[in-house]
């Protein structure tokens, strides 16, 4: 099976037609999230959504 992965550039929008959030992503935010989801998110997802604050 091959597989594809993203190859070009801005994958990341700033400008976007979605609202973001006007206020850092936080642990309480986290936690809600993953009792909501009901799944522990990954450490590493959760440094990149920190990052980017959730990004589009």
């Amino acid at each position: 099976m091959k597989k594809e992965f993203y190859q070009g550039d801005s994958f990341w929008s700033d400008d976007s037609e979605y609202k973001r959030i006007d206020y850092p992503i936080n642990d309480e935010i986290i936690k809600q999230a993953e009792v909501i989801l009901g799944v522990k998110l990954p450490s590493s997802l959760l440094d990149l959504l920190k990052i980017r604050n959730g990004g589009d």
